[in-house]
């Protein structure tokens, strides 16, 4: 934008030149504030932009961690039914018949509907290292092999995760020495 105090008049009547200076300098001044005025409003919705964006952000991770509440909550039961079909799937495994299938079908369909909803099951395996962030030890053995001190013997029930949120660790037994 072009500066105005390079502006020059001249006129020929020499009382008319005073006004016109006057007028000049009052025009400037009028200038200035209007800058100043216009730089304030840009400041202040470059502000209230930036807040904007800044709340948007905040309110879809708040979202998203409701949600994540909500279905580890809404799975919790589902959780332990699934627990309880397994349990009777494991101790009825020596049966054959149409009620093993039964509950392995049952169990399908509920570890279906847990991935519709990202819930993820993990089952660590035998010598994984126990991680207490993921693993809820049960029952710890005795170990002499330094290799496998720490390490998971058992695992006893699967964990589950959503987004990478532990909803419930794996009950495992760990080796100590």
């Amino acid at each position: 934008m072009k500066d105005t105090d390079d502006i020059t008049i001249e006129l020929e009547n020499d009382g008319a030149e005073e006004k016109t200076t006057a007028k000049l300098k009052k025009l400037r001044e009028e200038i200035k504030k209007i800058k100043k005025e216009r730089d304030e409003y840009l400041d202040g919705w470059q502000r209230s932009k930036a807040d904007y964006v800044n709340l948007s952000r905040r309110m879809r991770e708040q979202e998203e961690l409701l949600t994540r509440n909500q279905t580890a909550k809404a799975t919790a039961g589902m959780i332990t039914v699934f627990d309880s079909l397994e349990a009777a799937y494991k101790s009825a495994k020596s049966d054959s018949g149409e009620l093993l299938e039964g509950i392995k079908q049952v169990m399908g369909q509920l570890e279906t509907v847990l991935k519709e909803h990202t819930v993820v099951r993990f089952t660590p395996k035998i010598g994984e290292a126990f991680d207490p962030e993921r693993h809820e030890p049960i029952q710890t053995v005795a170990t002499k092999d330094d290799k496998l001190d720490n390490t998971i013997s058992e695992t006893l029930q699967s964990g589950y995760e959503i987004s990478g949120t532990i909803i419930r660790p794996a009950r495992v037994v760990v080796r100590k020495i």
